[in-house]
């Protein structure tokens, strides 16, 4: 019983080993086989199999591209073409014709896939961009030879002489400057790169003048090259031209005086000049170098604006005027200088008060002496005495009398440096012509005399007129003032008064009387001796005296002075003559 179960147990069991060998045996086989497969499975340029994820045996390059593909999208290293590359021309887009065509046609042959309908559009343009070679080298010109200096209506002949580095043919244009432009010669055949090219142009100009032809060289990839030169028609010579520009202006602290900077200059500037000079406002005129900054200054603000000249040194005709304005002035000052304010005259060591008035405060009424509280000023001496009209020849001095000054007046004894004397401060005047200048101190708030006052070394006493201890009476002259044209004439009398006997009670009458004459300038008017009788009048008494003709010579003003002895003194008297433009004086006709 135990036996025979035992048996059945083995034989369960071998079958059971039988089975599982062989499902072990069947398993290898497959494994073997599918890990062959995978190896024969593997891709060129895979590494690993895609269904075990073991390495491949070989690994292999791929030598196939897809068409338009330059280089492989696994290795990067180029493929095989079984076309060159082409060099592409340059189109527009839009452009159209047979060129376009063939150029398609090109592009196909490289693998594009292109209608062929002759127009340049998006599609074209990017296939010339994915199977085109760039373009390289392109034309260069070596040299331009012709004619630059001709006659009117000369033909003149210029040669260009080019090569395209790139082997392709060349085409030219060339642009005469004077409207007239041409495409010139075009050469069939391609050049290799050594070889050069020339083509040679005529033309003539119908007009003198100066012109730039320019010649353009293109090659058949469109890349281009261009050159010049300069041609003279009709002996041409170029015009000097001056320009002339303010760079500053500058304002004086007094605000009396300006200056300005300028810079000069010249286009075509004639040869052998330096520079440019300007006879200027009484500057010594010099040679100043174009380009270079050139300063003036001293002028009065109230002459109003410049004009300024600047010429070269060489050509005379090349000159350029410009007007130069001052720099605007502040607004008016609330400080006004009273005195000196103009015509005063000053001795030096005498004591003198400088006064002004300061309407800062917005209650001090006009024309009335109000204090500004915290208010100081500053006060200076300006020098006009070396100044002729609005130009310092000898530079603008400017003393200070005194800073931080209160109040509205200032007690000043003007210097006297003589050796007999000690200078009360630390500057001497010489005697002249000036000007005082007030300003609140720290600022531009400032005023000056309207006009000059003198400095002198000393005043002179004046001598009184020695009295007459006599009455002797008065002389007249009729008219008492005299104006005449010139040519003109009018005739003057002296009357003498006799003194009357009592103040109360006067009975004296007029006469006519003889007296010397005299003028004062004689290019204005003269005078002239007559005699006649004249009738008895109840005004005087007229008798056979002698009288005179005064005339005019040239306009302006002059005195008449007539004499007359009386009572053994001499009577003078003298009136004014006025005389007009009329025309000039011609003596023949007197």
């Amino acid at each position: 019983m135990v036996r025979g179960l035992y048996n059945i147990y083995m034989k369960k069991y071998i079958v059971f080993l039988f089975i599982f060998a062989f499902i072990f045996g069947l398993f290898n086989i497959n494994f073997i086989n599918a890990q062959d497969s995978s190896v024969e499975d593997c891709l060129p340029g895979d590494l690993f199999s895609r269904l075990t994820g073991e390495r491949c045996s070989t690994i292999t390059t791929p030598t196939e591209c897809r068409p338009g593909h330059l280089f492989s999208s696994i290795t990067g290293k180029p493929c095989e073409r079984t076309t060159p590359p082409i060099v592409c021309p340059i189109f527009k887009i839009g452009t159209k014709g047979e060129n376009v065509r063939a150029f398609q046609a090109q592009l196909n042959a490289q693998g594009a896939n292109l209608k062929l309908d002759g127009s340049y559009g998006p599609l074209t343009q990017s296939s010339a961009l994915r199977y085109c070679k760039p373009p390289t080298g392109g034309p260069v010109i070596s040299g331009i030879s012709g004619s630059q200096t001709l006659s009117v209506n000369q033909q003149g002949t210029w040669t260009v002489k080019a090569y395209d580095s790139s082997g392709g043919t060349l085409s030219y244009l060339v642009n005469w400057g004077d409207d007239d432009n041409r495409q010139m010669g075009y050469n069939p055949s391609s050049m290799d790169t050594t070889t050069y090219q020339s083509a040679t142009f005529t033309h003539s100009y119908g007009t003198a003048g100066t012109y730039t032809p320019t010649f353009y060289v293109t090659n058949s990839s469109g890349q281009r090259a261009q050159t010049s030169l300069s041609v003279n028609v009709g002996r041409v010579t170029a015009a000097c031209a001056l320009t002339a520009q303010v760079t500053n202006t500058n304002l004086s602290d007094s605000h009396t005086t300006w200056g300005f900077d300028i810079v000069v200059k010249a286009k075509n500037q004639p040869t052998g000049s330096k520079g440019w000079t300007a006879y200027f406002q009484g500057y010594v005129p010099s040679v100043t170098a174009y380009g270079k900054t050139k300063h003036y200054g001293n002028f009065f603000v109230s002459y109003g604006p410049l004009k300024f000249t600047a010429q070269d040194q060489v050509d005379n005709n090349c000159l350029t005027t410009i007007t130069v304005y001052p720099p605007e002035i502040p607004s008016p000052s609330s400080v006004t200088v009273t005195s000196p304010n103009g015509g005063e005259t000053w001795a030096k060591g005498t004591i003198q008060t400088i006064k002004w008035q300061d309407r800062s405060g917005s209650t001090c009424p006009q024309g009335t002496d109000c204090l500004v509280a915290g208010t100081s000023y500053d006060i200076f001496l300006n020098d006009l005495a070396s100044c002729s009209e609005n130009v310092c020849t000898t530079g603008f001095r400017v003393w200070t009398i005194a800073k931080g000054v209160s109040g509205l007046s200032y007690r000043w004894k003007i210097p006297d440096c003589s050796t007999v004397n000690t200078c009360p401060s630390n500057f001497d005047i010489p005697a002249g012509a000036y000007r005082v200048q007030v300003c609140q101190s720290g600022t531009s708030t400032c005023d000056m005399s309207d006009s000059y006052f003198k400095i002198v070394d000393d005043i002179p006493i004046p001598i009184p007129p020695i009295p007459i201890p006599i009455p002797v009476g008065t002389l007249y002259i009729e008219p008492g003032s005299i104006s005449i044209g010139v040519r003109e004439f009018k005739q003057v009398k002296a009357f003498y008064m006799p003194p009357c006997p009592s103040e109360l009670a006067c009975t004296q009458s007029l006469e006519e009387v003889d007296a010397t004459w005299s003028v004062g300038n004689k290019s204005i008017a003269d005078i002239k001796y007559e005699t006649v009788d004249c009738t008895f009048s109840t005004a005087f008494t007229c008798e056979s005296k002698t009288y005179v003709s005064v005339y005019g010579v040239g306009p302006g003003v002059t005195e008449l002075t007539a004499q007359y002895v009386a009572a053994g003194q001499i009577l003078t008297k003298t009136v004014l003559i006025y005389v007009d433009i009329a025309f000039p004086f011609d003596s023949g006709n007197l």
